[in-house]
């Protein structure tokens, strides 16, 4: 039945080709001799043979040649009714050109071509293109084997992935158990992406090949009005009626133009009854006739419905109308999908008085689908990962037995933030587009909440990316190290420390300041996490280790505003050329898009020490760039990846670059530090990074702790030379000079240690900062600890005292309550004694009193302090 239904279509499709042949076959004779008295003879008798209409043949003949090529570069698509045309016109001139073959003139260049031939040229190519076409789009096909997935309803059982098939079963047994003679409608009702479409599909499933009942789908909000959702209903019965009845069609056609409102417009129905276009039977007649010719097919009718609360209220009322009056025939049965708030506020919006009531005296019953669960969820993410990656079952089965632990302790579903199976199908397609290209390079399971918090909160996934060094750090607190600079990384705790729980990071702290999730995606934050940072930590392609970080961040290259072409030409070339694309890229808003690019350079593949040089120049350029230019807030290098960069591991850069010589390697190193200028910020930052990343010295060191140290001593020496005092300058210099050194406790263990050290020639210039700013230096150090009392009564004093940063400069408090009676100028000091009569009277220096000053900064600043304390 089914193939006689698709010959039948392909039939009613191309009835006027077949006529026209038929005609042609009956009347050849007829034809031939009008073609020949009329067109050839009073026409194509006097086509002129000259060079002129040859070339124009030629470049006709090459205008289709490229308009060919362009079509199948583009793609370019024929229906299959197009081509069948262009084979039955190419049948047909053959056959006239052979019936005429001494009347058709031919080209002089090439005799056995006749002019008449462009026909073959235009068609045939039309027919080689489609041939290329069908080629190349089934080579596509075959090389792409990412799976995607459409965000389309089910078609049947074999894809029911909530098992719903034996409720479908229940809802089509109900339908046919209807024996009345009378109309009925249920309905589905669900939520939108409860899955009401895929259900209705499993229902209509049971009717296939049914011949006791005919199968109608009607897609009421393809339409724009009510106007075309009536017209279009009853020509979409009227279509599915045909192949049963031609005779009954008609009716139908003609019962839906006359219920249709166009027709009920009194100005129209003015005019249709003056030119006698209105029947005499009324509405009810039509209805009644045709109702008990439907009823003479035998057949019952099951009109599909979906998607109803997609409509207008008042196209939802009249849609309603439509099923309950209008189309109520005794052999329609209507399945209706809806979510059923929207109905009722819908009713309610047309001023229904009771909706309920009013949709029960519509719908015989209805069959409610429960919201997918998580599980179910769960479970379609990972059946689908299992069957679209089949070389990683094992792998997927160890990482969701990992993630199951989670839900195991209550601590919720690792894909708790996916709803419903649309997100869920579009997570997969990122997903699977992503991974094709890393799925070596990376641990799947890692990558899989990469993805996740990249679909899910993209703005925590954002924020880890671009601004690693804020918000990731390296876990020296574990106290164990790995070869060649790997490194464990997780989130940042503070400054100086780091944790594995997200509760206690920066990060977090960051996004509630700023209202961004709600607790329980922060909960849910927290569990991916854990995953990310605790667990699988011992796997090589870990992303808990600081040289993958990146990898798992390969998409975003794609997603960059530079071009990857682009970037590699302005790489490999000369460093004036490079300057000049990074200032361009920098106009145009360009450069944060150089990150993506930046941490997927492999340093070791460039091909000539020039190119490495320039690289390595450039990262250092970057640094200070970012310093200086306010539109760069959120572009951050990271000093973990230029670690990497200079590592000289296994001698590999200067076996590739200086024919082994370390030393050539090393004076290029400190021509960029010691070619910077002021303020010296960057250069000191990478120092004091490099210093804390030596353990135990090697010969495969360049940069030594020696070498760092001295840089460190020389920019904070020019910096303090150079600056006009501020809290900010100096006490930023002052920590970018604290270094922090790792020592072993145990020489025969791998566990380390770190400790904080301030070099000699530091403390030293740093007196004499406080020497040449003495009344900066002293109300800078000073600091206000609150009130005495636990309430905020403004009348309490405020407690003073020294900030113990002065003990990293000197021995004791004491000693440094000495130093500013000896050496400090009393000349140049108004503030000195004062200070020192407020230190003779704490009880201990690192206690804090009331004290009222009088020095004018000190007052301001503190009143300041106070002002804010009462706010």
């Amino acid at each position: 039945m089914k193939f006689i239904d698709k010959l039948m279509l392909q039939l009613s499709e191309h009835k006027w080709v077949l006529f026209l042949l038929f005609f042609y076959s009956s009347f050849q004779s007829f034809i031939l001799r009008y073609y020949q008295e009329y067109i050839v003879n009073k026409f194509l008798v006097f086509f002129s043979e000259s060079w002129v209409t040859e070339c124009t043949f030629y470049l006709v003949i090459s205008l289709i040649i490229v308009w060919a090529i362009n079509k199948y570069i583009k793609g370019f698509y024929f229906k299959p009714s197009t081509i069948v045309y262009f084979v039955i016109a190419v049948f047909f001139y053959s056959y006239v050109r052979w019936v005429f073959r001494n009347d058709l003139k031919s080209l002089e260049t090439i005799p056995v071509l006749k002019y008449f031939d462009l026909i073959y040229f235009i068609i045939g190519t039309v027919i080689l293109l489609q041939i290329f076409l069908k080629f190349k789009r089934n080579e596509r096909d075959i090389k792409e084997e990412i799976p995607f997935y459409i965000d389309a309803p089910i078609r049947n059982s074999s894809q029911d992935i909530l098992n719903r098939k034996e409720k479908a079963l229940q809802v089509a047994r109900f339908i046919k158990s209807n024996h009345s003679d009378s109309s009925m409608a249920i309905g589905i009702v669900g939520k939108w992406g409860d899955g009401k479409t895929s259900f209705m599909s499993l229902i209509e499933e049971s009717f296939i090949d049914n011949n006791d009942y005919i199968v109608i789908k009607f897609r009421s909000w393809l339409n724009v009005s009510i106007i075309s959702i009536f017209n279009d209903f009853f020509s979409t019965v009227e279509k599915e009626i045909k192949p049963y009845s031609i005779d009954i069609a008609k009716e139908i056609k003609s019962y839906g133009k006359s219920v249709l409102p166009i027709y009920k417009n009194s100005v129209t129905e003015i005019l249709l009854n003056s030119l006698n276009l209105i029947s005499d039977k009324s509405v009810s007649d039509d209805f009644e006739n045709l109702d008990n010719l439907l009823s003479k097919l035998g057949k019952k009718v099951v009109v599909f419905l979906d998607d109803l609360d997609r409509l207008q209220p008042n196209e939802v009322f009249e849609l309603l109308k439509l099923i309950r009056n209008t189309a109520s025939f005794k052999t329609f049965n209507y399945i209706v999908g809806y979510e059923k708030d929207y109905l009722i506020e819908s009713l309610k919006t047309n001023q229904i008085p009771n909706p309920k009531k009013y949709c029960d005296k519509i719908f015989l019953n209805e069959f409610y689908l429960l919201p997918i669960s998580n599980n179910e969820i769960n479970q379609y993410l990972q059946e689908s990962l299992k069957r679209a990656l089949r070389n990683n079952i094992s792998d997927f089965d160890k990482i969701f037995e990992r993630y199951s632990l989670y839900s195991q302790h209550n601590l919720g579903e690792v894909f708790n933030s996916i709803k419903n199976l649309r997100d869920a199908k579009r997570f997969l397609n990122e997903f699977f587009i992503s991974v094709e290209r890393i799925k070596d390079d990376v641990d799947i399971g890692d990558f899989l909440i990469i993805k996740l918090l990249k679909f899910c909160y993209n703005d925590v996934y954002f924020l880890i990316y671009s601004n690693r060094s804020k918000f990731i750090g390296s876990d020296d607190n574990s106290g164990y190290r790995y070869s060649g600079g790997v490194r464990r990384i997780s989130l940042k705790k503070d400054d100086k420390n780091c944790s594995y729980d997200f509760d206690e990071s920066i990060l977090k702290k960051y996004l509630k300041e700023n209202n961004l999730y709600s607790t329980g995606e922060f909960d849910h934050l927290k569990i991916l996490f854990q995953i990310l940072f605790m667990e699988h930590s011992k796997e090589s392609l870990s992303f808990g280790f600081n040289h993958n970080f990146y990898k798992y961040f390969n998409d975003e290259i794609d997603d960059s505003e530079i071009p990857t072409k682009e970037y590699e030409t302005v790489i490999n070339s000369d460093w004036n050329y490079i300057i000049n694309s990074i200032q361009k890229w920098k106009k145009g808003g360009k450069l944060f898009g150089l990150t993506a690019h930046l941490y997927h350079t492999e340093i070791r593949d460039f091909d000539t020490k020039e190119k490495f040089e320039n690289y390595l120049m450039l990262l250092f350029y970057l640094g200070n760039l970012e310093l200086t230019e306010k539109q760069l807030i959120y572009f951050h290098l990271d000093f973990d990846y230029i670690d990497r960069c200079i590592s000289n591991y296994e001698n590999k850069i200067t076996k590739r670059f200086y024919g082994g010589d370390t030393t050539k390697y090393k004076e290029f190193l400190l021509s960029l530090l010691y070619g910077a200028s002021f303020p010296y910020i960057f250069e000191m930052r990478i120092c004091k990074y490099l210093f804390k990343r030596i353990y135990d010295e090697d010969k495969n060191q360049i940069l030594a702790k020696k070498d760092l140290q001295h840089y460190i001593i020389y920019g904070f020496k020019n910096f303090v030379e150079k600056m006009e005092y501020s809290k900010d300058d100096f006490f930023g210099a002052f920590s970018r000079a604290s270094l922090l050194n790792n020592y072993q406790q145990d020489i025969n263990s791998n566990a380390w240690y770190e400790k904080e050290i301030i070099l000699p020639e530091i403390k030293e210039m740093s007196k004499e900062v406080i020497k040449k700013f003495p009344d900066q230096f002293l109300t800078d150090i000073l600091d206000d600890g609150g009130s005495r009392k636990s309430n905020n009564d403004a009348d309490q004093k405020q407690i003073i005292g020294i900030n113990n940063i002065i003990l990293n400069i000197f021995p004791s408090y004491d000693n440094f309550i000495e130093f500013v009676r000896k050496d400090i100028n009393n000349e140049s000091s108004i503030f000195k004694n004062e200070f020192l009569a407020f230190a003779d009277k704490l009880p201990t220096k690192d206690d804090f009193i009331p004290f009222e000053f009088v020095f004018p900064p000190l007052k301001n600043k503190l009143q300041k302090i106070r002002n804010k304390q009462f706010v």
